[in-house]
């Protein structure tokens, strides 16, 4: 398993909606929460936060929220990154600023996904 060494964000455009994706670190679920209150605020015309952490006490914890979104769309994509990059105590929030077209089930996966991905695979 590995820790996040530092928090980062990254942006993606898919069909007009605006995706920034965050890397948070954090030792507790409250404290990962805590940082969403915060994004969230910093966001406030923002649709939608989504996020996926996987926080260790005895066993590994995960949890995560589409908030909102269709169920499956956006915090399952982020565990499923931290669970294939092996990273504990931390995770990611990714928020959306809907850009007027609708994105359907698998395009919101691959977009929260992708924004996700870029905290570890940065690109140009």
């Amino acid at each position: 398993m590995h820790i996040l060494i530092s928090e980062g964000k990254s942006e993606l455009i898919v069909n007009k909606s605006k995706f920034i994706g965050y890397s948070v670190i954090a030792n507790s679920r409250e404290g990962f929460l805590a940082r969403v209150r915060e994004i969230k605020i910093n966001n406030p015309s923002a649709g939608h936060a989504v996020y996926g952490m996987l926080i260790k006490k005895n066993t590994i914890e995960p949890h995560f929220s589409d908030d909102g979104e269709p169920s499956g769309t956006g915090g399952r994509p982020l565990i499923s990154i931290l669970e294939s990059k092996k990273i504990i105590n931390g995770g990611l929030v990714v928020v959306r600023y809907y850009g007027g077209i609708n994105l359907g089930m698998g395009g919101l996966a691959r977009a929260y996904s992708q924004a996700g991905s870029k905290q570890f695979w940065p690109q140009g």
